[in-house]
């Protein structure tokens, strides 16, 4: 996403995207359900991060999302924060 962004602007981007995945379709006649889970990591310019830490914080924000019970999208730093808490 380019430009300028904000945490609350990629919640609702997941939000839709999960809702649209999980919308049931039709498959050889019968009714198929799926769920989406998302793991979002951002970079700053003033990032250190290569892009192989990048992949490994969405990675980590995903199975987080997948730990909660799907069908959510968690951002790498709530998982920090969580973690510090004794939470994660």
């Amino acid at each position: 996403i380019e430009g300028e962004t904000s945490k609350d602007m990629l919640e609702d981007i997941a939000a839709r995207l999960i809702a649209g995945i999980e919308k049931p379709i039709l498959f050889d006649g019968a009714q198929c359900n799926i769920s989406a889970s998302i793991g979002i990591a951002l970079h700053f310019a003033d990032c250190q991060l290569g892009p192989d830490a990048l992949v490994q914080n969405s990675d980590q924000a995903l199975y987080a999302s997948k730990a909660k019970g799907r069908a959510c999208a968690t951002f790498f730093d709530e998982l920090c924060k969580d973690e510090a808490r004794g939470l994660g």
